[in-house]
């Protein structure tokens, strides 16, 4: 950020346009993330009914990995 606030006083239509060069990146990253999340929804979904159906099967002194 400080970048661009020094940039502002030596060109201002460069920094214009780095800002919003950077906005437009920031928002396709927000993008990808939320195909990401969506991707592994379906993995994360199974993985989190398969612990809720097997974790009450598996004895109190279970070693833990973590």
């Amino acid at each position: 950020m400080l970048l661009f606030t020094e940039s502002v006083h030596k060109n201002h239509e460069a920094a214009g346009a780095s800002i919003i060069k950077l906005a437009n990146h920031l928002k396709k990253l927000g993008t990808v993330e939320e195909r990401i999340r969506r991707s592994l929804y379906g993995v994360t979904s199974t993985i989190r009914s398969t612990a809720v159906i097997f974790a009450p099967l598996l004895p109190e002194n279970y070693p833990c990995l973590f």
